[in-house]
């Protein structure tokens, strides 16, 4: 894979994401499972969890670098997708598998894509719903050579998995299970589809406008940290049309005709071999968003 010198990532220090360690630490219950893991996790002797902000800070400083060059075309043939993955009621996080349910949509998305030839990257995510007093699990992900009638085959998948879970069949009563953005800073995007928030979203104001976060405390955030603590971050990781290979992301594609896998590792283009790049790839670094959020 082609190395790109000209990117730098504006991801959290090593000062910072002890910082947040050590906020989290304090806001969860002294006889939390996970907590003395955390509170002894060290750069030179990690924990591995993707519960702790110093081992997610290391994993993004790792891999973003190595991602971000995949989408290295056009800003306009890439979108940035939200998909519904499940909704878990209180205290019932720990019995939904992070392999089985990144699993599952992929394999959902794979029949969608007719060409073979689609990609998308980003991540599982939980989000509390104060509100309803439930974990709602989506997923981030930057798409590309992805068409319309696909994503349209996943939205219809994803529908009919929301309705069994609310009961709920009708237009008006359903929740949104996918939505389609533009992708207009790709830095800030992918950074914000692999990361790690332990925040609670207010509701929506009258007028529309997003609420506000909040920093998530009590028996939510001991759930969520004793359920990330089973996984390593990497397993919150969301590949389709990439695969790892010797230590290495390469691309790899499906034959519509036969059916096949293409492994072949088909890496990115190199800057100089494709001038209708991104012109997020050209002439000035990026700049990734901090991915460890907490109010």
């Amino acid at each position: 894979m082609p190395t790109y010198p000209d990117l730098r990532f504006d991801i959290e220090t090593d000062a910072e994401a002890e910082l947040q360690r050590d906020r989290l630490a304090a806001r969860l219950k002294t006889t939390h499972p996970s907590l003395k893991a955390l509170v002894t996790c060290e750069y030179d002797d990690p924990c591995g969890a993707a519960s702790c902000p110093l081992c997610t800070h290391r994993y993004r400083e790792r891999v973003l670098p190595q991602l971000a060059p995949f989408f290295d075309q056009p800003l306009d043939r890439l979108r940035f997708v939200t998909m519904y993955v499940d909704l878990v009621p209180e205290g019932q996080l720990d019995q939904g598998d992070a392999l089985t349910l990144r699993d599952s949509l992929r394999r959902t998305i794979a029949r969608a894509d007719t060409l073979g030839h689609g990609l998308a990257i980003g991540g599982l995510e939980p989000e509390w719903r104060g509100a309803e007093r439930k974990w709602l699990l989506h997923m981030h992900v930057i798409a590309g050579d992805i068409d319309t009638q696909c994503w349209a085959r996943v939205r219809s998948v994803l529908r009919k998995r929301a309705n069994k879970e609310t009961h709920k069949a009708t237009r008006s009563s359903a929740r949104r299970v996918l939505r389609i953005d533009a992708v207009e800073e790709l830095a800030y995007q992918l950074s914000y589809c692999i990361k790690f928030m332990t925040y609670d979203r207010l509701a929506r104001a009258d007028n529309g406008t997003k609420g506000k976060a909040v920093s998530l405390r009590g028996e939510p955030l001991n759930e969520l940290i004793k359920w990330r603590s089973q996984y390593s971050p990497d397993e919150f990781l969301f590949l389709y049309g990439v695969k790892r290979q010797n230590g290495h992301f390469v691309r790899h594609t499906r034959d519509a005709c036969v059916g096949a896998r293409s492994h072949a590792p088909i890496s990115p283009a190199s800057p100089a071999s494709n001038p209708r790049r991104s012109p997020k790839f050209t002439g000035r670094a990026l700049t990734y968003a901090r991915g460890i959020v907490e109010c």
